[in-house]
C-alpha cells in the first residue's frame, strides 16, 4: 500500500503576504486567516483541484456544482487544473470587495466558456442553466441582442461592460448585485 502524504501547514511567505495585500482587498489578519480556511481543503502541494474545490461548497446540487465547476476554470489563471491561494484569494477579493468594473470584467471571463475574448449568446444560456436561474430565452436574446452594438453575434468586453451599466442583470444572477 501507498504512504499517504500527510499536510503540514506551510506558512506563507512575507513577500507572498505583501503582494497579496496590494492585489487584494484584504487585511494581513483576513489574508492569513483566509489562508487557514484554504489549507484545510488544500493537497500537500498548497494548490486545489476542482474536486477540492467544490467541496468548499457543500450543499450545492448539481446545478450548484455547474456554477461551481465555472469559477474553478475562471480562478484558474494559468489553466494548470489546479488553483494556488493567490489565484483563490484574487478571485474571492473581485467577488467579495472589487470594484465595479473588477467585478464586470470578472463575470466577462465567466461568460466566456472557451477563452476567445468574445462571449456568444449560448455562452450566456449555459453560464445562467449552472446558476439555477430561470431566465426567459427571450430576455436574454433581447439582452445579448441589446449589448451586440456592431450585430456580429458576440459581445467583446467593452459591449459587456457598456451593456451590464446599463442593464445588470447578468451580474445579478450569478449573485454579485
Amino acid at each position: 500500500m501507498g504512504a499517504q502524504k500527510s499536510k503540514v501547514l506551510i506558512d506563507l511567505k512575507e513577500e507572498d503576504l505583501e503582494g497579496l495585500i496590494e492585489q487584494t482587498h484584504f487585511s494581513e489578519k483576513e489574508i492569513k486567516a483566509m489562508y487557514k480556511r484554504y489549507w484545510a481543503y488544500c493537497s500537500p502541494d498548497a494548490t486545489l483541484n476542482k474536486e477540492q474545490f467544490c467541496s468548499m461548497f457543500s450543499g450545492t446540487g448539481d446545478k450548484g456544482r455547474a456554477i461551481v465547476d465555472h469559477i474553478f476554470r475562471t480562478t484558474d489563471r494559468d489553466d494548470n487544473l489546479s488553483l494556488d491561494f493567490s489565484e483563490f484569494l484574487t478571485t474571492i477579493s473581485v467577488i467579495l470587495r472589487g470594484t465595479e468594473v473588477q467585478k464586470m470584467m470578472w463575470v466577462f471571463h465567466l461568460f466566456d466558456e472557451n477563452d476567445d475574448g468574445t462571449i456568444e449568446i449560448e455562452e450566456i444560456e449555459h453560464i445562467l442553466e449552472g446558476c439555477d436561474k430561470k431566465v426567459d430565452s427571450t430576455e436574454v436574446a433581447a439582452l445579448f441582442s441589446e449589448m451586440d452594438k456592431n450585430n456580429d453575434g458576440k459581445i467583446d468586453i467593452n459591449e459587456f461592460t457598456a451593456g451590464c451599466r446599463k442593464n445588470n442583470i447578468l451580474l445579478k444572477n450569478v449573485g454579485l448585485y
